[in-house]
């Protein structure tokens, strides 16, 4: 009954698993390209096999929402089970450091997070990266699999 369920809630709708929101500090780094660095790991995820989609800042409640229970609002609007923040830092003209953290998206449980730096021109995926990906992945299955079993619980 379990992996009905399991099926179900993953072929029910074309609702992302996970909402990505950058909300990096606007004097930490050009908006453009924290926007580009949270595009970036949409696909990133995606590739992994974590459906995802980038929440907009004109998307989030307006009461300037960067932090706490206002994110999962705007990700459970997308049909999202997950938010993954994303919190860029420029160092220095070619480089960032981001750290990105996974939230349930109804109790802002933490689910995985990490660390990693962005290099201007790097043809690899940084280590923090690549690790972060597999977290997230890990995750969600945890999670989907907990949405499953509520919605087994509740019935047809």
């Amino acid at each position: 009954m379990l992996a009905y369920a399991l099926v179900l809630v993953m072929t029910q709708s074309d609702a992302p698993q996970v909402a990505v929101i950058d909300i990096s500090s606007e004097d930490a780094i050009y908006e453009d390209v924290s926007r580009r660095y949270a595009q970036s790991l949409v696909e990133a995820l995606t590739k992994e096999g974590v459906s995802a989609v980038r929440i907009d800042e004109s998307e989030l409640p307006p009461e300037g929402c960067r932090l706490g229970p206002c994110l999962g609002v705007a990700a459970r609007a997308k049909g999202a089970l997950a938010i993954v923040t994303l919190d860029a830092e420029e160092v220095s003209s070619t480089n960032s450091k981001v750290v990105v953290t996974v939230m349930r998206a109804t109790n802002g449980e933490p689910l995985a997070g990490g660390r990693y730096e962005l290099k201007a021109g790097a043809k690899k995926a940084p280590k923090g990266l690549t690790k972060f990906l597999g977290q997230a992945k890990k995750a969600m299955t945890k999670v989907i699999a907990a949405a499953a079993a509520a919605a087994a619980a509740r019935g047809p």
